[in-house]
């Protein structure tokens, strides 16, 4: 459910080689870190994209998929009803 607000992509890679080539692609780069985590945003082939590594590992996927989803809520100010 978009609500007519702009959406972002989250990709998320368990090592630093998976993610390095998406992070040179990225137009409009722009780095923050947030507990840890280095949230690379941009574009990508003209979509808005979150890009952020995590380690091996399901735990390590699950957590990174939690915090990108709340990220991307969070930049994009919108309300996700699931998400509360």
């Amino acid at each position: 459910m978009n609500h007519g607000e702009p959406s972002k992509t989250g990709i998320i890679g368990a090592m630093d080689e998976e993610v390095a080539t998406l992070i040179a692609s990225l137009t409009e780069e722009r780095a923050q870190t947030v507990a840890g985590m280095v949230f690379h945003e941009g574009r990508l082939d003209g979509t808005d994209v979150v890009v952020v590594r995590c380690n091996v590992g399901k735990v390590n996927a699950a957590m990174r998929c939690a915090a990108v989803t709340r990220h991307i809520v969070q930049q994009s100010r919108s309300r996700v009803p699931w998400y509360e």
